[in-house]
């Protein structure tokens, strides 16, 4: 039996709101690189470990087969610009982006809701994408409001009190052990599995939808 076709297929996903990343790391020849997922997933709580599906003919799979690290950005909903970016074809992504470095040297997008710092444990193909396994070594959040979910915050409600937080076991700039930080990794979980009252799923135009990856939530 076939299965749908690839247009219904992605207009069928394209009604599922999840969340939005970009996922970061950095090529052999050391340019950051990166591109806009919605293909990520929790896969582990002991040892804490997220998936990210990419499309082989991507620009994206090569460097990031070839990485042993990556970062997960969940972008905020005023991010919308910074998907587009990394969705578009461009010479630059990085152009006018702002970003700081893990102390292994991967870029973390500024402003985002939370970095998820990843080794990479294994691949597998999954249809014409490969799916990357990684187990996550460090990370930061931040609350926006009151809501801890991938959230919109109105700038009327007063709210603004931002506050980032080192989570999964991070002392001091230091990366945590190997395999550590499962209290963290519950915390960037909900960020993706939470469907707070004030969740607001950031819309991509068509353009930009076409080239993201979407996959339901498990």
């Amino acid at each position: 039996m076939s299965g749908v076709d690839p247009a219904q297929f992605r207009q069928l996903l394209g009604r599922f709101a999840t969340g939005v990343t970009v996922v970061t790391t950095r090529d052999p020849g050391g340019r950051p690189v990166g591109m806009t997922a919605s293909s990520v997933a929790s896969v582990s709580l002991e040892p804490p470990l997220v998936l990210v599906s990419v499309d082989r003919k991507n620009d994206m799979y090569p460097p990031l087969q070839a990485a042993k690290r990556f970062v997960l950005n969940v972008l905020a909903a005023d991010q919308e610009a910074i998907s587009r970016r990394f969705a578009e074809e461009h010479p630059n992504r990085f152009d006018g982006i702002g970003y700081r470095e893990t102390v292994h040297g991967i870029p973390v997008l500024e402003g985002v809701l939370a970095s998820i710092e990843c080794e990479k444990q294994a691949e597998t193909p999954g249809g014409d994408h490969t799916v990357f396994f990684g187990l996550v070594t460090g990370a930061s959040s931040r609350i926006a409001g009151p809501c801890s979910t991938i959230a919109a915050v109105t700038p009327a409600s007063g709210a603004e009190a931002s506050d980032r937080n080192r989570v999964a076991g991070r002392s001091a700039g230091r990366p945590s052990p190997r395999g550590q930080g499962a209290a963290g990794y519950r915390r960037l979980n909900a960020l993706f599995a939470a469907r707070g009252p004030c969740w607001k799923p950031l819309s991509l135009s068509s353009s930009a939808r076409a080239t993201c990856n979407v996959q339901p939530a498990t």
